[in-house]
């Protein structure tokens, strides 16, 4: 009924394509997922675009500065934890033990330590779709500079497109537009 899991490189895997597919059919069944990205995970488009199609089915997504380790916890009863990364997946199967109750806070911990990385009910407001987006990546820490470079535009247009969005909620500085952006729901 629930997964949580840490998202961060390396990646030894060929097949997330596969991976997405298992987690889109899963959440259609009404699993819920939570995940926490290490902000390395998001560096590319590619991965960027997967994080927004997961979240965009359901998927409630946080990003922090650093994880401590990859991780997946299902029910809170099963946990994989990968000890060596490479092609023979040597990971570490763990059930009902003191150790899972440590991964499993260790996950609560983090989760309310990451930021929000989109909310998941798509634009509110007036807010278009890229409006929610550029919110999330500021609330998640990024400069104007990595936004640009995330979605492929210049600096130029991302702070002229905060411009416009912090004028569209009502605020004067980046820190009231996440207040407001906070309020509305906007990030989670």
């Amino acid at each position: 009924t629930e997964v949580l899991t840490f998202d961060m490189p390396p990646y030894v895997l060929a097949g997330v394509a596969g991976q997405t597919e298992v987690q889109l059919e899963l959440m259609a069944r009404g699993v819920t997922y939570r995940t926490v990205y290490a902000r390395s995970a998001l560096a590319g488009a590619d991965e960027l675009a997967l994080a927004r199609t997961l979240t965009g089915h359901g998927e409630k997504a946080r990003v922090a500065d650093e994880l401590p380790m990859k991780l997946l916890i299902a029910d809170r009863a099963v946990a994989l934890v990968p000890f060596a990364l490479t092609e023979e997946r040597q990971t570490v199967v763990l059930r009902s033990s003191p150790l899972l109750d440590g991964l499993v806070a260790l996950f609560e911990s983090q989760w309310e330590r990451a930021t929000p990385l989109w909310g998941t009910g798509g634009p509110a407001d007036d807010l278009s779709e890229e409006d929610v987006q550029l919110l999330g990546f500021a609330a998640a820490g990024f400069t104007d500079e990595g936004i640009a470079r995330r979605i492929g535009v210049n600096k130029r247009t991302v702070e002229r497109r905060m411009r416009r969005l912090m004028d569209r909620l009502g605020a004067r500085t980046r820190f009231q537009a996440g207040l407001q952006a906070a309020r509305r729901g906007l990030l989670g």
